[in-house]
This record gives structure tokens, C-alpha cells and sequence, in this order.
């Protein structure tokens, strides 16, 4: 299960499964949202995002403050931007009129509420072929470099990530809202490597 915790407007991620997200695998997924009081009687939607695949689920919830939903099994590999709309009536009035004083018209206004939003990768599925393979059959080979991709949980100023590459990455850093963030890396070894920033923030870091 993923969870987040739903602060004001910030969604955090405080908990998520020990194995990597797999496309083909979403559907069995859930996604636990719990919110503070800040969202109290404000009905909720659930937004999934992947602009590159202009792809964009909403899933309509009702008004509780701990929301379960499963992650959408259409979602393609890649990063996801996962973020929170309510909104609830806050404000009911009468329009009378001058001059009998009869009511002519009710009245309500909405406050509307969103969070920033979080972004998870989802990774390619390993499994290729419809599951008819002959056992004699010779796999395709699969040509291409070794990749890692780390995820930061905790705010920090210094990562350090074990990837096991067995050589010397490229390095590529985002935060949780997409933008790319320099730092300076530093190679311990061919399997493992240190990143330092100016701030502390969580993210992702890309190793190729």
C-alpha cells in the first residue's frame, strides 16, 4: 500500500511498498490518503496525471478524512503526478426582494481547495510475449545500459544512493514536483555514490 498524508496543501508520502510500482501490476496496488482537519467535510477527488502520456484520471471520493483507492491500471511507465481537489459549500445566503420582502432567490458559494502534487515512477514491465513461449524458444536479447533510479523518502541536503551499476553514472536529480535540481556528485566506488545539495528535499535521483 502507498500512503500520504494530506496536510493543508501538501501531500507527503509516508509510506509505500518495499518492491518497485510495475505497470502491470497497478491494479493491485491501493493508495491510502489521510487527511488533517484542515479537510474536514470537503469531498474529495483523487487526480492521476502523466502529462507526456496525456493521460488524466480523476477518481470522485466522498468527504471522509481517510480515503483508499487502487491505482489505475491504464497508468503507463514513467512518472505519475499524484495531487488532491475538494471542495465544500461554505457560505449560504437568501436574495429578498426590496420592496414585499419575499425571497426570490437561494444562494451558495464553494470553497475550493487543492494540494501540490507528488510524483512516483512507475517501471516497465520485465515480463514480454503473451506467456505461449516455447521452453526451446531463444529470448530475444536486450541491448541497452544499466539504470538506476533512487528515491529520496526524507528531506536531506546529502543522498546517498547504492546502486550496484558496477560503474561510474551519469546523475540527474528532480523534486517531488518535477524540477531538476544541481548538485555535486561525489564517486565513492563503481556501486555507490554521494549527492550533495545546497537544501534539504526529497525526490528522485536518475543514474545512468
Amino acid at each position: 500500500m502507498l500512503t500520504f498524508d494530506v496536510q493543508s496543501q501538501n501531500i507527503k508520502l509516508v509510506e509505500r511498498p518495499s518492491r518497485d510500482l510495475i505497470e502491470n501490476q497497478l491494479k493491485f496496488v491501493e493508495v491510502c490518503f489521510n487527511f488533517d482537519s484542515y479537510w474536514d467535510g470537503i469531498v474529495k477527488t483523487i487526480q492521476f496525471r502523466q502529462p507526456k502520456h496525456k493521460i488524466l484520471i480523476n477518481i470522485e471520493t466522498g468527504s471522509e478524512n481517510q480515503i483508499i483507492v487502487n491505482m489505475p491500471e491504464n497508468l503507463k511507465p514513467g512518472v505519475v503526478r499524484i495531487s488532491v481537489y475538494g471542495k465544500k459549500q461554505n457560505k449560504t445566503g437568501e436574495i429578498e426582494d426590496p420592496t414585499t420582502g419575499e425571497i426570490i432567490e437561494t444562494y451558495s458559494t464553494d470553497e475550493k481547495v487543492e494540494t501540490n502534487y507528488y510524483s512516483l515512477v512507475i517501471e516497465r514491465s520485465g515480463f514480454f510475449g503473451n506467456g505461449n513461449n516455447r521452453l526451446n524458444e531463444k529470448p530475444t536479447e536486450v541491448i541497452g545500459d544499466k539504470t538506476y533510479i533512487h528515491e529520496q523518502l526524507e528531506a536531506a541536503s546529502t543522498w546517498g544512493i547504492k546502486h550496484k551499476l558496477g560503474k561510474y553514472p551519469s546523475v540527474s536529480v528532480c523534486d517531488t514536483t518535477g524540477r531538476l535540481v544541481q548538485g555535486e556528485v561525489i564517486y565513492v566506488d563503481s556501486n555507490n555514490l554521494i549527492v550533495k545539495f545546497s537544501s534539504a528535499f526529497t525526490g528522485y535521483a536518475y543514474l545512468n
